[in-house]
């Protein structure tokens, strides 16, 4: 017994090790435009009291930011750790942590103590390409952690919900409700995930379940509209003038370019493989087993919501999304759940005695733990050698010098003007951006291969200096006026470029 305590107390002191050094790594990876957006917002929020974006000395309202349920873990960690980057990072990668932990007692719930102690091991370890890994993914002031904290959350409460409890059931709405709002592209996945079951339960004429399951998604529907209303009246201010940003949807929801699904497979083979496995494995148990299972449990819903959530958001990924890594991240996410349960089966509850007896054994068994340890043979290494290469070659080192000289040369009154987002939550000299519409035209260039053209002039916004950087080099917004000679470079830290303007 007291073998046991000591062995749970190391455990325990080697995870918040583990857990401190992950949160010291987070001046990687560089910054993200994304982030610049989101950051902005907070700093604007925290020092003026006001939910807007700044732009050149006044106010706008907030458009291509993250909502708010990520905007105010990183707004309060600027109110208690001061503005910047890592502490901005700092209150999303809690909440990231927060998430695993969410994960792993969720997969508890739904398939045992092994697969609760396993899931995020699991997850972490076999997530080959860094932009699907949590370690990764939640390092940058992304809106995906929020979103899969309030999902684990709202899938482990919506367990007691369904089993009868309308407090719980309270519980899970309001959940689903952030959860709905906190990734705009999450709503028809979560729709497709209630329907499921729910049309299994009508088939079945389970009458209760499925009366309580439409309460939960009418009222998850319900909430999510009442939260945003209220917060929109509480703290959005209607005078603020809003930019019109129109067909964002065409040029990252629905895709349809050969580079993209291309690129979407790639992805998929990289960051996807244990979780299609594991939902293949869940979705043919399900079918084989559908007569038999009791479909009253609501473990058994729950376990194919999650599965039907995440089936159909890996479809739009593969058919019609843009090809981004971190657009994967859901289904590797939630599907470690099942990847998990499946690799327990395979191997007897993770028991290497077990494995060897049944790899000695042969037959299905033993070929189906074979697969398990050819899998975890590939996957682990693979994963540790991929963090590792990509984690040092990717940091704020450039961004803080760049910000380092704008406020050691730029005088305070200057005008900056910049399309790298991430400088925004530095600058203290008023800063001006290129319209919200040009991120479309940009994605239009870039995504579809569009023979569309920038109609934005840097110059009318008068600017006294240009800063560029990643942003820029895809773009190539600014290149015709530097071409021109109304710009002169100054200085130069990795991507970013500081130029004077040239005034005749």
């Amino acid at each position: 017994m007291v073998l046991i305590k000591i062995r749970q107390l190391l455990l325990i002191l080697a995870a918040l090790l583990g857990m401190a050094l992950w949160l010291s790594m987070l001046h990687s990876p560089e910054p993200q435009w994304d982030e610049g957006w989101t950051m902005s917002l907070a700093r604007t929020w925290v020092e003026q009291g006001v939910y807007a974006q700044p732009l050149d000395g006044t106010l706008i309202a907030p458009s291509l930011a993250a909502s708010f349920p990520t905007v105010v873990p990183v707004a309060l960690a600027f109110k208690l750790l001061g503005v910047g980057y890592w502490q901005g990072r700092m209150g999303i990668a809690l909440l990231n942590l927060l998430s695993l932990a969410a994960l792993a007692l969720l997969a508890r719930r739904l398939y045992g103590a092994s697969v609760g102690i396993m899931v995020v091991p699991i997850l972490l370890l076999t997530t080959i390409h860094a932009t699907g890994n949590p370690l990764f993914v939640g390092r940058q002031a992304m809106g995906e952690p929020a979103l899969m904290l309030l999902l684990c959350l709202a899938f482990f409460t919506m367990l007691p919900a369904l089993a009868g409890s309308w407090r719980w059931m309270l519980a899970t709405v309001g959940l689903f409700g952030l959860a709905l709002i906190t990734k705009a592209q999450t709503q028809p996945f979560w729709i497709v995930a209630l329907l499921a079951p729910l049309l299994l339960l009508l088939w079945r004429r389970h009458w209760a379940m499925l009366v309580r399951l439409l309460v939960i998604l009418v009222g998850s529907l319900g909430a999510a509209r009442l939260i945003t209303v209220a917060w929109n009246l509480w703290m959005l201010d209607p005078t603020l003038p809003v930019p019109e940003v129109v067909g964002l949807t065409r040029t990252l929801a629905t895709v349809f370019t050969l580079a993209s699904r291309q690129l979407a497979l790639e992805f998929t083979g990289a960051i996807a493989v244990p979780a299609l496995l594991g939902m293949a494995w869940a979705g043919w148990g399900m079918f084989r087993q559908c007569p038999q299972l009791d479909w009253g449990d609501p473990n058994q819903i729950v376990r194919l919501s999650i599965l039907a959530f995440v089936l159909s958001w890996m479809g739009w990924f593969l058919l019609l999304a843009v090809a981004w890594a971190r657009y994967l991240y859901p289904v590797v996410f939630l599907g470690a759940i099942f990847a998990t349960a499946m690799l327990a089966d395979w191997t007897g509850d993770f028991r290497p005695a077990e494995v060897l007896q049944r790899l000695r054994t042969g037959g299905r068994a033993g070929q189906a733990a074979l697969v398990a340890l050819a899998l975890l043979g590939v996957a682990i290494p693979a994963t540790i050698f991929h963090q590792i290469i990509t984690y040092p070659i990717s940091t704020d080192q450039p961004l803080l010098a760049t910000s380092a000289w704008i406020k050691a040369h730029v005088p305070a009154d200057a005008r900056v003007e910049t399309n790298e987002t991430e400088l925004f939550v530095s600058l203290d000299q008023p800063y001006h951006f290129p319209p919200y519409q040009q991120h479309v035209v940009a994605n239009q260039r870039l995504l579809l291969r569009e023979a569309v053209p920038f109609t934005y002039d840097p110059l009318l916004a008068d600017p006294d200096y240009l800063v560029t950087g990643r942003q820029e080099q895809a773009w190539q917004l600014y290149a015709p006026s530097i071409e021109a000679g109304h710009f002169q470079l100054l200085q130069e830290f990795g991507v970013y470029r500081i130029y004077a303007r040239v005034r005749l």
